[in-house]
This record gives structure tokens, C-alpha cells and sequence, in this order.
């Protein structure tokens, strides 16, 4: 946000004057601190839908007529429906596949939140996988990409701005395994990988080869069906590549497997509060090496962290 506001900044001041006077970045975001104490711009903790943005935005006339008001309204309404009355409806879609090829699986309490105010259910079963052996037919689980950030983690005093223009960037990909309650977080650095599609396959191949082979030590079979729920992004959940890497894991690992969208804009699930509990966590402390937050992230209860170093590869 800061970088859009300064390229504003600069892009009036070369139309008035020619230019002359454009301070750097470094200097313009010093002077914002200064004068705008405690201002602080970030992404947005809720997912943002652009229809509903564009629906606000026209709300905020004062010279809009009250028929167009209100129609305004009535549209919003309708969408805003429709997202909740999917996640109802994938809810129950995912519960009563269930009941139907896999009578004797426990059921997870929450497939999808159907609100923010909602609660993760953090004990949705009682299964104890490494203690008892458990034969699961279906699979079920939420997966997405959890952002970035500069390393090191500076959670109790902030660097200068230039920092984040030369230091390394951590990234990573969170995967909530409902039916087992338990959520693995893969973190990796911008020397091994970058965030596009060609990269979160190659972490979820990293996560079911894993899960194979814990699987063959435990003695236990994988599942047959896989139920995965993620947004509706694109360029990393809906590419070709995506589609033949899910069908090569129905070759590989299992006989079925299954894909949800949520609807664009209103796809707050599991993911999104399990990264906020990892945020918690490393909020207010000095992280200097990778292995510092997968320690930090690893006190979040049921989270199972780990760094992928580009070295092992």
C-alpha cells in the first residue's frame, strides 16, 4: 500500500513541476512515520470481494436516488446470500458424501466456516493415528497459500523501510487435514521456489509423498478418495498444470479425487484462522533463522511446521 500511495506521490509531482522535487522512497516513508505517527497500511485481515467493493463505493454517493439505493442494497444482499448458501450447501455436499462411501469415518463438525465470526473446531474427532490403526476412505482437506514475509522477523521493533527491499523472503503454503485434525505449514525461501502454481504443486506433491510414507510406517493404507477445498484463484488453484497434477495424484496416491472452489471474494476457511494463530504466535518476537519460526509456529496446538531448505533439494 505504501509503495502505491508513493507512486502517486511521485507520479503528481512530476506533472506539476517536471519532477524536480521527488524525494526516494526511503526518505518520503520516513517523513510518513513522522508526521503519521502510528500509521500503519496492510493487506486486509478479511478476503476482499471486488463486488461488493464496487457496491460500496456507489453506496457512498450522496447524490444517488433512494430506488437506486435500495436496489443497490438488494443486490449485495443477493451475493452475499449466495456465498453463505454455498458454504451451507459445500458443507453438506462433503458431509453426506461421506455418509455415503464411508458410513463407519467420524464426520468433521466444520467442512467451512460459513462466517468469519465462526469457530475452527479444533477436536473434530477423537482418533488417535498414531496409536491406533484407523483405515480412512475419504480425505478431506483445506488447503491455501499463506503469504510472505521479510527474514529476519523483526515482531517487536521494526526495521527501516530499505529492509524489505534486500532481505530474503519466507514464504508459506498451509495444508488443514480435516479428517485427521491436524494442519501441516511448509515454510520455503524465494531461493527455492517462487509462489506460482509450478511451486504450490510442488509442495503439495511434497505433502502426499510425505503422508505416503508415514502411511507404509504405520502399516496403514492410504485413503481412496481426497476432498480438497480451496479460493477460486486462478492462477495457482484452476490452471491446466493444477488439474493434471490433481489427476496424477489420483494415479499415485488414491483412486478419486475431488476439488471445490469457493466463490471469489468470500472464501474465509480453516487456512485463514490457522494463519492467524501462526501470526499470533510470532508476534512481538525477534526471529533471525527459519528454523526460530517453525519453532514459534509449532506452539499453536495440532500445527505441524516445517522448513523446506533449498540446500536439500
Amino acid at each position: 500500500m505504501f509503495t502505491k500511495l508513493y507512486q502517486r506521490y511521485k507520479d503528481k509531482i512530476e506533472f506539476t513541476n517536471g519532477g524536480y522535487c521527488v524525494i526516494s522512497y526511503s526518505c518520503w516513508i520516513q517523513y510518513i512515520h513522522l508526521f503519521f505517527l502510528g500509521l500503519c497500511l496492510a493487506r486486509t485481515t478479511k478476503d476482499v470481494c471486488d463486488y461488493c467493493i464496487r457496491i460500496n463505493i456507489q453506496l457512498q454517493r450522496n447524490d444517488l436516488p433512494s430506488n437506486k439505493h435500495n436496489n443497490l442494497l438488494l443486490k449485495k444482499q443477493i451475493h452475499m446470500d449466495a456465498a453463505i448458501n454455498q458454504h451451507h450447501t459445500m458443507s453438506t455436499f462433503v458431509k453426506e458424501f461421506v455418509k455415503q462411501h464411508a458410513p463407519d469415518q467420524p464426520i468433521p463438525r466444520t467442512i467451512i466456516l460459513d462466517s468469519y465470526d465462526d469457530d475452527y473446531a479444533h477436536d473434530v474427532n477423537d482418533i488417535d493415528m498414531t496409536s491406533t490403526i484407523v483405515t480412512l476412505t475419504i480425505q478431506i482437506q483445506i488447503e491455501d497459500f499463506g503469504g510472505s514475509f521479510a527474514m529476519p522477523h523483526y515482531g517487536h521493533s521494526r526495521p527501516l523501510a530499505d529492509y524489505f527491499n534486500s532481505n530474503l523472503m519466507v514464504s508459506n503454503f498451509v495444508v488443514a487435514d480435516l479428517t485427521n485434525d491436524n494442519v501441516d505449514v511448509l515454510f520455503y525461501d524465494e531461493q527455492m521456489q517462487s509462489k506460482d502454481a509450478n511451486a504450490l504443486c510442488s509442495l503439495r506433491f511434497t505433502y502426499h509423498s510425505n503422508k505416503f510414507k508415514t502411511m507404509l510406517e504405520r502399516k496403514q493404507a492410504m485413503p481412496k478418495i481426497l476432498v480438497v477445498i480451496f479460493i477460486n484463484c486462478i492462477k495457482k488453484n484452476k490452471t491446466q498444470l493444477v488439474m493434471r497434477f490433481f489427476t496424477l495424484l489420483s494415479i499415485m496416491f488414491y483412486t478419486k479425487v475431488m476439488l471445490i472452489y469457493l466463490i471469489l471474494g468470500h472464501s474465509h476457511n480453516t487456512t485463514d484462522q490457522i494463519v492467524t494463530w501462526c501470526w499470533n504466535e510470532m508476534k512481538g518476537k525477534n526471529l533471525y533463522i527459519p528454523m526460530a519460526i517453525v519453532k514459534a509456529v509449532n506452539q499453536v496446538k495440532g500445527v505441524n511446521a516445517k522448513f523446506i531448505d533449498h540446500h536439500d533439494s
